[in-house]
């Protein structure tokens, strides 16, 4: 079974009460485990009933599943990896590659910006944390 994987970075910012950021972590995030843990639950958890379908259909109906997984780079870079299996018997070639690069491409910050637009952490000292 092949499989492609589309990887994504993420940040963090400290904002202010009105939101405004003050600072940017771009590498050891203070909450990287935390956000790689709801980024997961939130992706894996809407995999069957809201996401696949979706990627099926830009997708050919070559895609058996798309899981999401995390980890904090030896660098300190957080990424997320969203795993494309692709059906028994579908080849990678490169107009399928790009089908998903492009959907993942537009999708993405739809999806990231919708599901985090909330989420806030907020440390004991009251500093205000967003994922970017």
């Amino acid at each position: 079974m092949a499989k492609f994987n589309s990887i994504h970075s993420c940040h963090e910012l400290i904002v202010d009460g009105n939101d405004n950021i003050t600072n940017e972590y771009a590498r050891y995030l203070p909450h990287s485990k935390d956000i790689i843990q709801y980024l997961c639950h939130k992706w894996n958890g809407m995999h069957d009933t809201d996401l696949l379908p979706l990627i099926n259909r830009e997708c050919d109906n070559c895609i058996d599943s798309c899981h999401m997984n995390g980890c904090e780079l030896s660098n300190g870079e957080t990424t997320v990896s969203i795993i494309f299996e692709l059906k028994e018997n579908v080849r990678l070639n490169s107009d399928l590659k790009a089908k998903i690069e492009n959907l993942m491409s537009n999708m993405w910050h739809d999806w990231f910006a919708h599901i985090t637009k909330n989420l806030k952490f907020t440390d004991a000292d009251g500093t205000i944390y967003k994922i970017a």
